[in-house]
């Protein structure tokens, strides 16, 4: 991020060398001359015939600073200390970005050690994992179950699946994108192992858990040809919401096998609220099915010709 301070060279003394001045560049002698004409304004400076060349500029930025007109001492300018002031800053802003970076690279070689150990790291991870959810959405809670979702990610089997799931239904925003990251890549490599996880999570998590309404996007996001089926279990579920992220689920995937699964939904008159988008309004399971439906309708006969 590039600071919003141009000039790195402030003067060391009261007094700047004309041809110091003039290697500055018009910008640091325009600073300069505005500032003497100000003063001078204001009656603090004493009149200066101006000048069109560089060195009369700086003899007479010299003479106030002399004088100590300037100053918010004796015989220091403000222009001066305001850009010693600016260069201190960006000098500390320019150290934490080396101690950012540093940390990163520290981050990234821990990442790498830890990731070969393999199912052995498992034990550790899960139980870092359960004491981050019990802490809810905190600062620290969330920097943990993001470095661990990163390293279940690596990890086959699955019980990493079912780890980043339960992340899935956390507190931290920010733990739930990178854990639904980590399951996506997971089910581009080996969608079994996902698949396989979700349906066990439809059997073991509460009703209300949050990852049973994220799982449906995810589904649509791989779009492998088994999603149509998972997506036929999360319709039967007990909780509405769950049932309109499926249906929304279908739409998006664009499969118009998942048509027939709709029909018998456009009949159940349970209300779900919609996104903030639609400013809250309430709409009912059917007509979220009857639009779904349609809508996989209308491919279908694009992709077949039957009007």
């Amino acid at each position: 991020m590039s600071g919003p301070f141009r000039c790195t060279h402030p003067p060391s003394s009261g007094r700047v060398p004309s041809g110091q001045l003039a290697a500055e560049g018009p910008g640091w002698l325009l600073v300069s001359v505005l500032a003497f004409v100000e003063e001078a304004r204001a009656g603090n400076a004493p009149p200066v015939a101006p000048s069109t060349s560089a060195t009369a500029a700086a003899e007479n930025v010299s003479h106030v600073r002399k004088a100590g007109d300037l100053g918010e001492g004796r015989g220091e300018g403000n222009v001066g200390a305001r850009f010693r002031r600016e260069t201190d800053y960006s000098a500390a802003m320019a150290t934490k970005i080396d101690e950012l970076v540093k940390a990163e690279r520290t981050v990234r070689k821990l990442h790498a050690e830890l990731s070969t150990q393999g199912k052995k790291l498992l034990p550790e991870l899960r139980e870092k994992l359960v004491e981050a959810l019990a802490e809810g959405d905190t600062d620290d809670a969330t920097a943990t179950l993001v470095r661990v979702s990163a390293l279940l990610g690596e990890l086959p089997g699955p019980e990493p699946v079912d780890l980043l799931i339960d992340v899935l239904g956390g507190e931290s925003p920010e733990a739930r994108a990178v854990a639904g990251e980590e399951l996506e890549n997971i089910a581009f490599e080996r969608f079994k192992e996902v698949a396989l996880g979700i349906e066990r999570a439809l059997g073991r998590l509460p009703s209300d858990s949050p990852a049973l309404t994220e799982l449906p996007y995810l589904l649509a996001e791989v779009a492998e040809p088994g999603c149509v089926k998972l997506l036929g279990r999360f319709l039967a579920h007990a909780d509405p919401n769950v049932v309109a992220s499926a249906i929304e689920a279908l739409a998006e995937l664009g499969d118009p096998a998942g048509a027939p699964l709709l029909a018998p939904i456009e009949r159940d008159g349970r209300q779900v609220e919609m996104d903030d988008d639609a400013d809250g309004m309430l709409v009912t399971l059917g007509e979220l099915a009857h639009e779904a439906r349609e809508l996989l309708l209308d491919v279908d006969a694009k992709q077949t010709g039957k009007p």
